[in-house]
Order: C-alpha cells, then sequence, then structure tokens
C-alpha cells in the first residue's frame, strides 16, 4: 500500500513532452508558427518552436526542475541522433539523468516523460 501511495504521487508529479513539425502557417497561445517548424508542448500545451529538433527541446527543458528524463525518439531520428539530442540534455542541466528508448513513433521525433 505504502508503494502506490509513492507510486501515485510520483505520477502527479511527472510530465509529458513532445516536439513535431507545424503541418501549416498558424497563430497558437499568440505564438507564431510556420510551416515546417520544430513545435515544443509541454503537458498537451504549445510551449516553443524552432528551427531544429535539439533548439526546442533547450527552450522547453532548460527552466525545468528535473531529474530525470526519458526520451523516446520516433521512426525518423537515428539511434546517433537520439543519443546526441540527450547529451545535448545533459549539457544543459548535469543533474539530469537522461535515458533514451526507441519509440519508434510517426509524426513525433522525441516524446518525453520528465520527473
Amino acid at each position: 500500500e505504502e508503494n502506490t501511495v509513492l507510486m501515485t504521487n510520483e505520477a502527479k508529479e511527472a510530465q509529458g513532452g513532445s516536439v513535431t513539425v507545424a503541418v501549416r502557417n498558424s497563430v497558437v497561445n499568440g505564438m507564431e508558427v510556420h510551416e515546417g517548424e520544430y513545435l515544443g508542448i509541454l503537458n498537451d500545451k504549445i510551449v516553443c518552436t524552432g528551427n531544429s529538433i535539439a533548439e526546442v527541446l533547450e527552450k522547453m527543458l532548460a527552466d525545468g526542475d528535473y531529474e530525470a528524463i526519458s526520451m523516446y525518439y520516433g521512426a525518423d531520428l537515428s539511434e546517433a541522433e537520439a543519443g546526441e539530442l540527450a547529451e545535448g540534455l545533459e549539457n544543459i542541466n548535469e543533474d539530469w539523468e537522461v535515458d533514451v528508448f526507441y519509440g519508434g513513433q510517426p509524426l513525433y521525433p522525441i516524446l518525453l516523460a520528465m520527473e
């Protein structure tokens, strides 16, 4: 029972994120989004855009108080590219433990779970 309570509390603290590509020009949350730009989505809300996945990850996560980040890379990224992105995150904050997994998902080059 104690473990269940601890796990439930941890799950409430966890956050989710993703990176995808804009398919058209639009304005979202007062932010101009251009077709082909990468979008950073944190807890189901678009929070930033950028010209590269690395740029979006940095903008999206730099101020986060995380200990562990699980990164699932999609079908269109290689293991080496995902590893470089994870290394970039660890360079932003050396206290972060970043684990990389192949997710194989389409449309979202990166899915994240942060705690």
